[in-house]
């Protein structure tokens, strides 16, 4: 407006009805950003208390774990940490065990003791499995072929020893033996993972995220619930040996130790074959399961033949009706097999 040659501002004229609205509509939209707020506190704060709560039922399940299921063994100190190791029986060769991914002690219950009947054996758990304290990350084959030599060190085993390792356990037991010769008299090869496949194939995409979130959420006590679902025990294992193993594979360390184990495996087939052969002096035996796994595995006796005819004075010997973990299927099988090397070792040394 123009008053005498001067510029007046003015405001425009609202009605009362007007305000009205607009105070209204302001009102709402501060109620729902509090409830919003409300709802956002209140979907955290119950977040934050499951998180809680299973992180106590983790805590609590573990040393319930630990009092029903106690180490059968000696914890044995390697420097930076110990290893559980169990030994029976007694006598020269010592027959030295070595579980397959993600494996200890228990999956050599069915054997441990009838091969302890006539010489001495030693069983153990890797880092972070079983009732050993968990190790250095990545649990690759150069981490765990090198605490093995430092267990045995420490505990005094003297060579030469029979050798057994099942599925990936035989290829930490194969480069053992190229590392120290003058400790692998014989080496027994329980189905193990094939290092002559020419591809070694990725994990799935819904494996790698579903196992990396349980060992995510492994210290909150998630995965403790749901292994049993995901990932189910077989029939094969003694009752005692399953119900032990279902304890200490739902630990945090055994998830981070398995998870670490399961990515390093391609690397440890490769590096293996780049390896060669066991020393020409170790007398090897490989035995193949009759059952695969998976459908894919069919033809993994082809590659234990492979592997037989690259090494030196190797014997394949295919273990009929029988899956994977042949110790479970036919124990017996797997004892006589590893009393065939103490035997001839034996009279070796005799002689």
């Amino acid at each position: 407006i123009i008053l005498g040659g001067r510029v007046v501002r003015t405001r425009p004229i609202t009605n009362a009805s007007d305000c009205g609205r607009q105070e209204s509509r302001k009102r709402m939209s501060n109620r729902k950003k509090s409830s919003l707020r409300r709802r956002a506190g209140y979907l955290l704060g119950v977040i934050v208390a499951l998180l809680l709560i299973g992180w106590f039922y983790q805590g609590y399940a573990e040393r319930s774990d630990l009092l029903r299921f106690p180490p059968e063994g000696e914890l044995v100190s390697i420097g930076s940490h110990r290893l559980h190791m169990q030994c029976v029986g007694e006598g020269m060769p010592t027959v030295l065990l070595e579980a397959g991914l993600g494996n200890g002690i228990t999956h050599w219950a069915a054997v441990l003791s009838s091969i302890g009947a006539f010489t001495r054996v030693c069983a153990y758990d890797r880092s972070g499995l079983g009732h050993s304290d968990a190790g250095p990350l990545p649990r690759d084959h150069v981490q765990v072929v090198s605490e093995l030599e430092r267990l045995v060190e420490a505990s005094g085993i003297e060579g030469p020893m029979v050798l057994v390792g099942h599925s990936n356990g035989a290829l930490y037991q194969k480069l053992f033996a190229i590392r120290n010769p003058g400790m692998a008299g014989a080496l027994v090869m329980v189905d193990p993972s094939p290092d002559n496949k020419p591809e070694c194939d990725d994990l799935p995409p819904l494996t790698r995220v579903t196992y990396g979130a349980l060992v995510s959420l492994a210290p909150f006590g998630v995965p403790r619930l749901l292994l049993p679902t995901l990932f189910p025990l077989g029939d094969s294992m003694t009752p005692e040996s399953r119900a032990s193993f279902a304890a200490t594979r739902a630990r945090a360390s055994a998830l981070q130790a398995l998870w670490s184990e399961w990515q390093s495996t391609c690397d440890l087939r490769i590096y293996s074959a780049a390896a060669g052969a066991p020393p020409a002096h170790t007398q090897v035996i490989i035995m193949s399961a009759t059952r695969p796994r998976f459908e894919e595995d069919g033809f993994v006796n082809i590659h234990h033949q492979g592997m037989a005819d690259s090494y030196p004075e190797a014997e394949l010997v295919i273990v009929e009706d029988s899956g994977h973990w042949i110790q479970f299927d036919q124990p017996e099988v797997v004892v006589g097999t590893i009393r065939t090397m103490v035997d001839k070792l034996r009279g070796l040394t005799t002689n």
